[in-house]
């Protein structure tokens, strides 16, 4: 095996330094790499690196983790320490448990007695304080008062004496004419202010009528659009449910009368929650059924219809009351709870055996078998989409999964057409179901849908119940009885007339969004009111100053027409007003005086207070600490031999304690000598790549070089003539002719050029050797060998 040259690295710097003294044009500049050269490898691999850091993470999670067990360890030698100490104190107590007991208890007694004096001299404290403050008050609040009382009277005093002084014929005059003026301005005032108010009133009126013929618009989304706009058809025979179920023989001739509708009635109900889901999953369903993914068809909706029996038969009760009013019936049927509960034990009870019948085995709510009854099912096709069954008790509920919108309104009137007409009697050609509708006037009913998922889930039964006749209305029940006549299926009658049905219904289902606005409204209205309020009371108020101003007039009147008896009187009003201006401020001051006074003996009566409640916490505090280190001597007397046990136990734990302690600190200190070993291989790893990274390093001609990647660019060297030298002037270096100076040359220090550039040179090359020192120059491999 061949191998290249190596260099070490003084063998390179003393190559270099030669290089430099054949040709002192040698520049530091980095030269390129030619054909012949080839790179060499860096020795720091990124590998080493990954590897140095992996090992700093390695040991800080030690550090962390000793770091952590030498705290807990700390811990528990401080919680050992304390149960030692705590032992120790619990021996000193009980060795000394009769002096203890009999102390503390004498201390107990003491501040005991101590304290029931000071209770009651807290209670007195309390009651003077509190009658103190009240005194307080009671003087601030009347010193208040005549304050109130002077000054009012000072007031007056100045104003009697400003009317006495005015009181002359030429100022009575001036007074007269001005306030003669004020007059006209307050009446004036007083009609722009009644104006005002009478302007708001108005408005008022107008928008209060506005609100109370507002109306909040509706938005309305309709769920199914498709039972919108039916009209009546021309002929009883062109009605859906004629033309569907009628009964006919074999040739199409019709064996029952058609269901004489009483035209078109639409019903809308608003949309519940699961009517939104829904028509939304059902619509979506239909835009896509299929499932691709999974290549098979995916589940159709169905709509969770919960069951409400109550709810049922209110809507039922409603419709059939309606059908039987039409047809001269005057009775109604009315909820009864018995009835209801009856009706869906019935409807289970043909759920549980699966069998649509009157047979039961249940007592009849009035005790005997006596009843008009009329039952019916729903059957669903079974499913093989991985859907519900058609019943699912869940929760307590029971959920009926339709495959269309239902609610307890249609449900009901489909129960009713159904029972009416007939059509479906499994027991033929038959309108018995019928005759349970009119005929029975005994009121009280109930309607009910089974409640367990019973012997098919797929099939779900619902039972109506009702009583015949009730008290004194037997003969009624047998006159409805013989008058319903169908012998003529095709023409049955009741009181020989033709029975009618209701109108055909059909159950559209909304979703509505209210925009109510009328809040505004009411918001304006008050506004409208506040400024009412505001206008009204300058109303008042003008009234008030036009008033003020007749009586201050006529007043001014008089004094100018007896003008010296007026004066008399005003000067005989200004000595009473001060007169009773000093009594009044004499008062004040004596009052002023007692909240001074009071205010003290309130200060001094909560201080004492204070003083009090403290002394009697510090008390209660004696008292307590002296009862529980009674009450711990005496749990600890005679328990100093066991202590003693306890004692040398804690010690033993607390010795191991300590050693599982120092071990732990032990550990630390090495994991943190560990780790901090790690960072600093980590760093000369690091150093060495920043080093790396600062040199080219390639090879030419088994020669292994090591260039700056940014050394500085060096101008040549001026030419060296040891023959000339001495005909150079001594002093700064001039520059050749036609050569310009150097702006890449080092900073001028005062030494001569040529010899520092030299000297920067070798300080290059010294830095590549020093480098070569620490792994930079390296043997390689020649390529392909």
């Amino acid at each position: 095996m061949k191998y290249k040259k190596f260099l070490s690295s003084f063998t390179l710097a003393t190559a270099l330094l030669a290089a430099s003294a054949i040709n002192q044009e040698v520049q530091a500049n980095e030269k390129p790499v030619d054909a012949k050269e080839k790179a060499v490898t860096p020795s720091s691999s990124e590998k080493q690196i990954t590897d140095a850091q992996k090992e700093v993470k390695k040991a800080q999670a030690s550090v962390d983790e000793k770091a952590s067990k030498e705290a807990e360890a700390k811990k528990d030698l401080a919680k050992a320490d304390k149960k030692v100490a705590e032992t120790k104190e619990s021996i000193n107590i009980a060795k000394n448990a009769d002096a203890i007991i009999e102390e503390e208890s004498k201390v107990a007694s003491e501040k005991s007695a101590e304290k029931t004096e000071a209770d009651k001299a807290l209670a007195n404290a309390e009651s003077t304080a509190t009658a103190a403050k009240s005194a307080a008050t009671a003087a601030k609040e009347a010193s208040q008062s005549a304050n109130e009382k002077r000054d009012a009277k000072a007031a007056e005093v100045k104003a009697k004496q400003a009317e006495l002084d005015g009181m002359t014929d030429e100022s009575l005059k001036n007074q007269i004419s001005n306030t003669e003026k004020e007059v006209k301005k307050a009446e004036q005032s007083l009609q722009e202010q009644t104006k005002a108010a009478s302007e708001v009133a108005n408005k008022i009126a107008e928008k209060q009528k506005e609100l109370d013929n507002y109306k909040p618009t509706v938005l309305k989304n309709v769920l199914n659009p498709e039972e919108q706009g039916h009209k009546a058809p021309a002929s009883e025979d062109d009605y859906d449910y004629n033309k569907k179920y009628r009964p006919r023989d074999a040739a199409g001739k019709p064996l029952m009368e058609n269901v004489d509708f009483q035209g078109v009635r639409e019903v809308e109900e608003e949309a519940t929650e699961e009517m939104k889901r829904f028509t939304k999953a059902l619509a979506d369903y239909n835009a896509n059924p299929y499932d691709e993914v999974n290549h098979k068809y995916k589940t159709r909706p169905t709509f969770k219809f919960v069951v409400d029996n109550r709810k049922l038969t209110e809507a039922f009760l409603e419709l059939a009351n309606e059908l039987r009013r039409a047809n001269g019936v005057t009775r109604d049927f009315v909820l009864d709870e018995t009835y209801l509960k009856y009706a869906e034990a019935r409807a289970n009870e043909m759920a549980t055996n699966g069998i649509l019948n009157h047979d039961t085995k249940l007592p009849h709510p009035d005790g005997e078998d006596f009843f008009a009854e009329n039952v019916g099912r729903s059957d669903l096709r079974p499913r093989t989409d991985g859907g519900p069954k058609f019943v699912e008790v869940k929760n307590g509920q029971t959920i009926y999964h339709f495959d269309q919108i239902m609610s307890y309104k249609q449900f009901a009137y489909q129960s009713l057409l159904d029972w009416y007409s007939d059509f479906t009697n499994i027991f033929g050609i038959d309108y018995d179901h019928r005759k349970v509708l009119l005929v029975p006037v005994g009121g009280r009913a109930g309607i009910a849908q089974g409640t367990v998922e019973g012997k098919d889930p797929n099939s779900i039964y619902h039972a109506f119940e009702t009583v015949p006749y009730g008290d004194g209305t037997a003969d009624e029940y047998k006159s409805n009885f013989y008058a319903f006549k169908d012998d003529d299926k095709l023409h049955p009658t009741f009181y020989g007339k033709r029975m009618k049905f209701l109108p055909e219904h059909h159950f559209v289902y909304v979703e509505k969004t209210v925009i109510d606005k009328s809040a505004d409204l009411k918001a304006e209205l008050a506004s409208l009111k506040a400024e009412k309020a505001d206008k009204d009371a300058k109303k008042v108020a003008a009234e008030t100053k036009k008033a003020d101003l007749l009586v201050a007039l006529d007043k001014l009147n008089k004094q100018a027409n007896n003008l010296s008896s007026s004066r008399e009187q005003v000067k005989k009003d200004l000595e009473q007003a001060k007169s009773d201006l000093a009594t009044l401020t004499a008062d004040a001051k004596a009052k002023a005086d007692l909240v001074a006074t009071k205010s003290q003996e309130a200060t001094k009566a909560s201080q004492n207070l204070k003083a009090l409640q403290a002394k009697v916490a510090e008390l209660a505090t004696a008292i307590k600490n002296a009862e529980e280190k009674r009450d711990k001597a005496k749990a600890l007397k005679g328990q100093a031999s066991a202590l003693e046990t306890t004692l040398k136990q804690a010690e033993t734990d607390k010795a191991n304690a300590q050693k599982v302690s120092d071990q732990a600190e032990a550990e630390l200190k090495l994991a943190q000598a560990a780790l901090a070993e790690a960072k600093a291989k980590l760093q000369a790893l690091l150093d060495v790549l920043e080093a790396e990274n600062m040199l080219k390093v390639a090879e030419k001609d088994g020669m292994i070089i090591g260039v700056p990647k940014n050394a500085p660019i060096q101008d040549p060297l001026p030419e060296f003539d040891l023959r000339k030298l001495a005909d150079k002037p001594q002093g700064a270096v001039a520059n050749k002719p036609g050569e310009k100076a150097s702006t890449k040359a080092l900073p001028n220090t005062g030494t001569n050029s040529g010899v520092d550039g030299q000297t920067t040179l070798f300080g290059v090359y010294g830095l590549l050797a020093s480098i070569g020192l620490a792994g930079i120059v390296t043997r390689r491999r020649r390529q392909g060998e």
